[in-house]
């Protein structure tokens, strides 16, 4: 893997400042700069991913993701963020595929765990969900609320209006 050129290191840290400051278009669109200049770089589209999702463009953060890991596939980060930004789209299929692999590389990842269950009970397995949460019980995993929350509410928002 090669070193990032001073551009590059500068520019990741300034859309990381301008992201931790709300500024979440921004710190995208800095990404895009470094992308444009060097595209052989995961960090560049994985953060540029996460910025995509913290300005809730799933769309746009799978397509980042899916960049990132066609660069650095065994990134297990990744692979569970591109999961709950596909679970985000209702794609729950797909989002259980990327949590499987996630968890693939690292198997006490207990937060995709739960993840997972929350996109195999939209898809209607129940039962694998169960299994889901036990493992990350098993784990002493503590769910993260608030991505769960996310989820529920997308897909209750979606039953809603079709």
């Amino acid at each position: 893997e090669q070193e990032l050129s001073p551009f590059c290191l500068d520019a990741i840290n300034l859309s990381n400042d301008l992201g931790s400051r709300g500024l979440y278009q921004e710190a995208a669109r800095v990404l895009q700069l470094v992308i444009d200049h060097d595209s052989s770089h995961p960090i560049a589209y994985y953060n540029q991913a996460h910025w995509f999702s913290m300005h809730a463009d799933f769309s746009a953060a799978v397509n980042a993701y899916q960049a990132s890991l066609r660069l650095q596939p065994l990134n297990p980060c990744a692979w569970g963020s591109l999961g709950y930004a596909l679970a985000r789209l209702g794609r729950h299929l797909e989002a259980i595929h990327a949590y499987t692999q996630s968890l693939q590389q690292h198997p006490t990842e207990g937060a995709i765990f739960y993840l997972r269950s929350v996109s195999l009970f939209l898809a209607d397995d129940a039962k694998a969900a169960l299994a889901d949460i036990d493992s990350a019980l098993s784990l002493k995993a503590i769910p993260q609320l608030s991505l769960i929350q996310g989820i529920l509410d997308t897909d209750q928002e979606r039953t809603r209006n079709p």
